[in-house]
């Protein structure tokens, strides 16, 4: 009725709680509940609370409830704490583009900067968060993990991981550190390779190799192929075409190893473009 003004239906309201935890240089725990707990959407911690001297990072959790029943979700954040003024040098860790998941085969190269003088720096890369150890020069281009510049070899990282590397800066017997987190992209999937026709002669029958339905996120678009080869026996492996965006080529084939029967098994490469 237009003389009845519109009822709103009562909506659940979101409830809060902040915990903490705290951990110290050796790995032992740390009480912050004093004040790293809370049951707003904001906590304030009120200063000389986190002390470098108590512990070496602080981990604080927000866990949040619809209404008083509703699911819970839960996000959580470190913070170490630094002595004001104390002359560690601040570290700035750089990549190209890692806001997108990075291409797993090609090369990791991560920069830095480091404040103040740079005379008497001592670097050291680690892995923060993921399974590959960073340190280990097998798994480098960089000369070692103690520069400024860290090279990661194509095909070490491991798709669809989360990686936090962390790279450490010491001057004077103080020290800084700064970090980087990214995603490794997962490999293209769901796709299949078919040959037409599946036998002719070599050198003359035109055979069409197609690779369809590959997919993968919208943002490691496009997908590149290649096709290939392999002597059965041997196992020599040559080239029909490179990596391009062309999933469906023709193209003919020379004859296959008499000890063989003259039968080629035909591969298929896919890769994020």
């Amino acid at each position: 009725h237009p003389d009845y003004a519109p009822t709103l239906a009562s909506q659940p309201t979101l409830t809060y709680a902040w915990t903490c935890a705290g951990t110290s240089a050796d790995g032992a725990g740390v009480a912050c509940s004093a004040f790293g707990t809370g049951a707003a959407a904001t906590l304030a911690v009120a200063a000389n609370k986190m002390l470098p001297a108590a512990a070496s990072y602080y981990t604080f959790t927000l866990s949040v409830r619809l209404g008083a029943t509703g699911t819970a979700s839960s996000a959580s954040v470190k913070v170490y704490p630094k002595a004001a003024n104390d002359g560690s040098p601040s570290v700035q860790v750089f990549g190209t583009d890692l806001s997108s998941p990075i291409v797993p085969n090609l090369r990791l190269v991560l920069s830095s900067s480091v404040s103040g003088t740079q005379t008497g720096v001592t670097y050291q890369w680690t892995t923060a968060n993921g399974d590959v150890d960073l340190r280990q020069v097998q798994y480098l281009r960089s000369p070692n993990s103690r520069t400024s510049l860290l090279v990661v070899k194509a095909a070490i990282l491991t798709p669809g991981m989360r990686y936090t590397v962390r790279l450490t800066a010491t001057r004077a017997g103080t020290s800084g550190f700064g970090e980087v987190a990214f995603n490794v992209d997962d490999p293209p999937s769901g796709g299949t390779l078919d040959v037409s026709p599946t036998s002719g002669v070599s050198l003359t029958t035109l055979f069409t190799f197609a690779a369809p339905d590959w997919q993968e996120d919208a943002d490691s678009l496009p997908i590149a192929y290649k096709f290939h080869y392999e002597q059965p026996t041997d196992k020599v492996v040559n080239r029909i075409a490179a990596y391009s965006s062309d999933f469906k080529i023709t193209r003919t084939l020379p004859a296959g190893p008499a000890v063989d029967n003259s039968v080629l098994n035909i591969k298929l490469s896919v890769r994020n473009a």
